[in-house]
């Protein structure tokens, strides 16, 4: 999927595949935005819309490269109060078709998949 102009590819893959990837950055979490590879990735366990739309919104806030900004609580929710303007519809509309290709391929997940919308 394209954010921004910016290819982001999305992994759907088994808990013990999540936390051989991630290690501890997986504990206490079945979903993960890596900004620097742009890749999503999703446990295929309990995922719902809601992790959907996180992880998608984490990508389009990394999109912004306001990361070494060191700005205000103010200036953040500025920003994300942006996005959400500019963008919900590109996030609520990439969220709902990873959802349905997560749903049709979570019990499924033996190895790594690559969603390609």
């Amino acid at each position: 999927m394209k954010i921004k102009g910016h290819k982001w590819q999305v992994y759907l893959v088994t808990a013990y595949g999540f936390k051989r990837a991630h290690g501890k950055m997986a504990v206490d979490t079945i979903a993960l935005a890596d900004k620097a590879k742009r890749e999503i990735w999703f446990q295929d366990t309990d995922i719902e819309l809601s992790h959907v739309r996180h992880e998608v919104f984490h990508a389009f806030m990394s999109e912004c490269r306001i990361d070494s900004a060191n700005l205000t609580a103010e200036q953040m929710e500025e920003i994300a109060a942006e996005i959400v303007g500019d963008d919900f519809e590109q996030i609520n509309r990439m969220s709902r078709k990873i959802f349905r290709w997560l749903k049709k391929h979570d019990k499924n997940a033996r190895t790594v998949k690559n969603h390609k919308t």
